[in-house]
């Protein structure tokens, strides 16, 4: 609302509302057991549940529960966060992709466990079990989220070429979803058009040794409205368990207006 001050002074002040289904808490103190679950309305689940002639039974329907009457239905064992649902269907989901779930990701698993000990406490329950109760299914979900989309995603963030090895961040191993001693990645590099320039490698650090007689064998792109221009692609994949790989990150190297030396011009996560 926009506000004035009885000095004169004019802002706009926020207020948040509407919070009865926060944390998976409804108007009524037990929310019905399908939330996070299903829609409202779930024509596959129906479906599913009228041709098996009720034999079929939802995992919520046999293993969930309300610990405590303040929390409702709010537990992290069902929780699959590839599954999760609202309680109607939502464009932002429907059309969500890998690149949209990563980034979604990077915004939960920055939430620490000390944020989220006092997010649980500005609860003010009277109970400490049911506070203690909300910090831990927080923590398990968040753990969740991070497990899933930084393994399937290639985390890589804040990428810089010096000399010839590709730096960046990893959040996997930053996050405690991954260990740094074992992290290996696969890599190759790429013309603008696709072509293979070098063969896959994988190792635990990104060393293309051959990079700068690499980029004479493309075909410039033209410089774009910032004097950048783009000369390589730089596919990378991080190890998601002993057999598969991540979805890639994509790094576009290329020159600038101001510098003729090869360096980061952009990247994209979860590149097909």
């Amino acid at each position: 609302m926009y506000h004035t001050a009885t000095d004169g002074r004019k802002f706009v002040k926020h207020y948040i509302i509407d919070l009865s289904a926060t944390l998976g808490a409804y108007e009524w103190p037990s929310a019905p057991y399908r939330v996070g679950h299903e829609y409202m309305f779930d024509g596959s689940a129906i479906g599913r549940s009228f041709v098996s002639l009720g034999l079929w039974r939802r995992p919520w329907e046999v293993s969930g529960k309300v610990a405590y009457q303040e929390v409702g239905y709010f537990s992290s064992e069902l929780f699959q966060p590839e599954k999760w649902k609202p309680s109607f269907p939502n464009l932002a989901f429907e059309k969500m992709d890998d690149s949209d779930g990563y980034w979604g990701a990077k915004i939960v698993t920055a939430f620490t466990d000390e944020l989220i000990h006092r997010l649980a406490e500005a609860g003010e329950f009277s109970r400490p079990e049911v506070t203690k109760y909300i910090e831990t299914v927080l923590r398990e979900r968040r753990d969740a989220v991070g497990t899933y989309w930084l393994n399937r995603v290639t985390p890589l963030e804040e990428i810089a070429l010096i000399g010839t090895v590709v730096q960046f961040r990893d959040l996997a191993v930053e996050r405690r979803i991954a260990d740094a001693t074992s992290r290996r990645y696969r890599f190759r590099v790429e013309s603008l058009d696709r072509k293979r320039l070098t063969s896959d490698r994988e190792a635990a650090v990104v060393d293309i040794p051959t990079l700068t007689q690499l980029s004479p064998q493309t075909t410039p792109q033209p410089a774009d409205r910032y004097g950048r221009t783009p000369l390589l692609l730089v596919r990378i994949q991080s190890k998601k368990n002993e057999k598969d790989w991540a979805l890639p990150i994509e790094v576009v190297l290329g020159r600038t207006a101001s510098s003729k030396d090869l360096q980061v011009l952009g990247w994209s996560h979860a590149a097909k």
